[in-house]
């Protein structure tokens, strides 16, 4: 009923994720798909097409090959929500209720991100690992983007138009957040479920990070921002404020490498919020 999705680069850690899927998922049918990426041919846009196509099931999920699931009968938990609620178009693990015009992904404000994370990381050549709790009322939270790390959808939205975007993004970046308002667009609800998952590394900015950066607000800027019923427009004013700090502090110098602060001013000047001049004098300052 489920079939499991995974871009790999590394062949021996396969064996240890299918086991741990095994003795987790529940009694339900399910198939695992490993996209070899070991030689970088496939973006992760173009590893998921891939694995789209050959999915047989009619729920389709799409998760890293590092992270490790800590509940019991994930499977069946969520086909079970997903029968409960037909509006519903994807679950995830951790997400945000509030997408902006210059939102670089659905964590940047702690007050409206949802949901749950066992996360690794690494700290002077030390592997450690903290629990992230977003919320601890966190069951059928509905949020407008998730985290790629784990992601469950149905056959259903690909055939409503959504899909994975292989001609405006390259590399690793954006393809949750644009796969999630691509679902929201269509009129689909996301929910975070009670799925309790390990993941063992974290993300990581490059310019790739950046390109596709800008690629998503040219692509979506019709159409965002984009939150749920709850927030407030002081809560939308208290997250631009805190994005305004944000866009000052990016890292320039990775930026001024692929020439795209320009093209970060360029979109920036067409968002319309009401400090967007504050922004933009402090990049013409600097460079």
């Amino acid at each position: 009923m489920i079939s499991i999705i995974i871009c790999s680069v590394k062949k021996d850690e396969r064996p240890k994720v299918e086991a741990n899927i095994k003795t987790t998922i529940g009694d339900i049918k399910y198939e695992v798909l490993w996209i070899d990426n070991t030689e970088n041919r496939y973006s992760i846009f173009q590893a998921y097409e891939e694995g789209t196509r050959k999915a047989q099931y009619k729920y389709l999920c799409f998760m890293h090959e590092d992270i490790v699931f800590h509940s019991q009968g994930w499977g069946r938990t969520c086909i079970k929500r997903m029968e409960e609620d037909e509006n519903i178009g994807m679950l995830g693990v951790a997400g945000g209720q509030f997408v902006s015009r210059i939102s670089d992904g659905w964590w940047s404000m702690l007050k409206m991100r949802k949901g749950r994370i066992i996360q690794g990381f690494s700290t002077q050549g030390e592997q450690k690992i903290r629990e992230d709790i977003f919320d601890s009322d966190w069951t059928h939270n509905q949020v407008v983007a998730i985290d790629g790390l784990w992601m469950l959808t149905k056959k259903e939205v690909f055939d409503k138009g959504v899909y994975w975007d292989t001609v405006h993004y390259k590399g690793f970046h954006f393809y949750d957040l644009d796969f999630s308002i691509q679902i929201v667009e269509k009129g689909y609800r996301i929910e975070i479920i009670p799925v309790i998952i390990e993941h063992r590394s974290g993300g990581m900015q490059n310019p790739t990070f950046w390109d596709n950066y800008l690629s998503f607000h040219q692509k979506w800027n019709h159409f965002l921002p984009v939150h749920t019923s709850n927030i407030t427009q002081d809560d939308i004013k208290e997250y631009e404020d805190s994005l305004v700090g944000e866009i000052v502090n990016l890292n320039k110098t990775v930026l001024e490498q692929k020439g795209t602060i320009w093209k970060l001013r360029t979109q920036l000047s067409k968002t319309g919020y009401y400090k967007i001049q504050r922004i933009l004098s402090f990049f013409k300052k600097k460079h």
